[in-house]
């Protein structure tokens, strides 16, 4: 940003993690939704801003770690499946799960998110517009693949 003043600051957020386990498929139940690529972009590349990227990721962990998620220490599918307010590009929505993956390694949920440990697949998006009644977040379902 060439004025140098600070991004908008996000409106304030209670994340609530929630282990949903399924049979063999076993998911993460994630409200609201991560942050979206370009609120990320802000954080991360405006030096006054940066805080806010940790504080959302040491958030997370915190939240991953009260849910008592399970260690998945094997090869897995990883299914992400978005439900917004309104529509986000897709491929945004890749990046949106970075902090999100990162909080899962840290955790020890996860060996790692790298190719040799995860194969990420898009489950799509649905928006249901605004409500109180409207769903919003984000479902990770994890499935052993080897």
């Amino acid at each position: 940003m060439a004025s140098g003043k600070l991004p908008k600051a996000p409106a304030p957020r209670f994340t609530t993690v929630e282990w949903r386990p399924s049979g063999n498929l076993s998911g993460l139940w994630i409200t609201p939704e991560p942050p979206s690529a370009n609120e990320l972009k802000a954080w991360l590349y405006h030096t006054k801003a940066k805080y806010r990227y940790v504080a959302y990721k040491k958030m997370l962990i915190a939240r991953i770690r009260l849910a008592r998620s399970p260690r998945l220490w094997v090869k897995l599918r990883l299914r992400h499946t978005w439900w917004l307010v309104r529509q986000r590009d897709e491929d945004g929505l890749g990046f949106s799960l970075k902090p999100v993956l990162d909080a899962l390694v840290v955790t020890g949920v996860l060996l790692g998110d790298d190719p040799a440990h995860l194969e990420l697949v898009y489950g799509g998006q649905t928006a249901g517009g605004v409500g109180a009644t409207t769903k919003r977040g984000l479902l990770l379902t994890f499935e052993a693949i080897g």
